[in-house]
């Protein structure tokens, strides 16, 4: 049966992050701002800013995963250390092969880097399609023997191919800008994952109003996005490539504070109203033993006057003549 809670202020906060993203990107596009061409030096600038927080948001992922696998040994969280691991490879040979590069990097080049971008497809497609699986991580299962030769082997070899490769791999674009065939291929081999992805993260989240999961399905909705802004591409050097890479790169900030505010700040506020709880539980206690501490002082202390006034008077009947 669904369940019927309402959303809360941190699925909110999460769905504004994720309005906000799509909504200045189309600003971008449609205002025409996407389209400036910008020069190598101001778009590696801009790398040079953007780079890092991608691969600092896949750190935290890492770290988080890291922890929660070390507790739990869920297959999503073994799932999630490998794609931030991966993520991190391939933003930083993204970054040294972008054709902006051209007078640091001798890997620069548009096809290269085009290649490289697909790369994010082989890590994220798999990634969004397995890591809702939350049963405990087995390496006797054939499942997770694929998972760690897909994540630990095959993945880093694909991308150090792609980058080392005398001649691009395949070509995602012409010289001249143009889609290739190649494109449409990848598309619809990772579509359909990442919209399967969306069906059973939905209809988990529905279930159990899980915010990670509420995360995972708008930071798949992003990456969707970001396709179809790379489809639109034609110019390395234009505003779109910071436009998509940077609707990439909110798709792991969702998923970061999904995870900070389940497993940080929730359990501390629960934590903090459970201390509250307690303590005005302790003090009514306090007042209610207080209470009848001085009632029964009182009442016993009039027993012992009555006590002593008839002693009194026993002791002085037994010394009349």
């Amino acid at each position: 049966m669904p369940d019927t809670r309402a959303l809360d202020r941190g699925d909110y906060s999460i769905i504004s992050i994720f309005v906000l993203v799509v909504l200045l990107s189309l600003i971008a596009i449609v205002s025409g701002t996407a389209y400036i061409e910008l020069q190598p030096q101001k778009m590696v600038f801009a790398f040079l800013i953007i780079i890092p927080i991608g691969a600092m948001m896949a750190g935290i992922i890492l770290t988080y995963s890291l922890t929660q696998f070390t507790l739990q040994r869920q297959f999503r969280h073994f799932v999630l250390i490998f794609f931030s691991v991966n993520a991190i490879l391939a933003v930083s040979l993204y970054f040294i092969t972008h054709p902006a590069m051209s007078a640091f990097s001798p890997f620069a080049g548009r096809l290269r880097n085009r290649t490289i971008v697909t790369a994010f497809g082989f890590i994220l497609a798999p990634t969004a399609l397995f890591s809702r699986a939350s049963d405990v991580f087995d390496i006797r299962k054939m499942r997770s023997i694929a998972a760690v030769i897909w994540a630990g082997a095959v993945l880093p070899l694909i991308s150090l191919w792609f980058l080392l490769s005398p001649e691009p791999v395949f070509a995602t674009v012409t010289d001249a800008g143009e889609v290739t065939l190649a494109t449409y291929v990848v598309l619809m081999v990772f579509w359909p994952m990442f919209f399967l992805a969306i069906a059973r993260y939905y209809s988990a989240w529905r279930a159990e109003r899980n915010r990670l999961d509420l995360a995972a399905i708008l930071s798949i909705i992003l990456w969707v996005y970001s396709s179809v802004l790379i489809f639109l591409q034609r110019g390395p050097l234009l505003l779109l490539e910071l436009v998509w890479f940077s609707a990439f790169i909110s798709g792991e900030l969702l998923l970061v504070s999904a995870s900070f505010a389940s497993e940080i700040v929730e359990p501390h506020k629960a934590l903090t109203a459970l201390v509250d709880l307690r303590t005005k539980q302790l003090n009514e206690s306090k007042r209610e033993i207080e209470f009848y501490l001085n009632i029964w002082g009182h009442k016993i202390g009039n027993l012992l006057q009555s006590m002593m006034l008839y002693l009194e008077m026993f002791s002085t009947g037994t010394k009349a003549p």
